[in-house]
């Protein structure tokens, strides 16, 4: 998940096994938009802010939209 078509492309082509989605995380709908469309085993959010951590289930994404936004 990023910002950037691009450098998706790029980790899609090196990685053919790897869903992308091409979002803003910041945006209210983002979680939502994400689980719609994958399951994610995993799910990977790198925007060189330091999210609060702990279980996921334990999170609020209020909190991840602060650090990212």
């Amino acid at each position: 998940m990023a910002r950037n078509r691009e450098d998706l492309d790029k980790l899609a082509a090196g990685f053919p096994s790897v869903d992308i989605l091409q979002l803003d995380t910041p945006n209210d709908e983002a979680p939502q938009t994400v689980f719609r469309a994958v399951l994610p085993d995993i799910l990977v959010i790198a925007a060189s802010a330091f999210p609060p951590t702990g279980p996921l289930g334990e999170l609020k994404w209020e909190d991840f939209a602060m650090a990212l936004g």
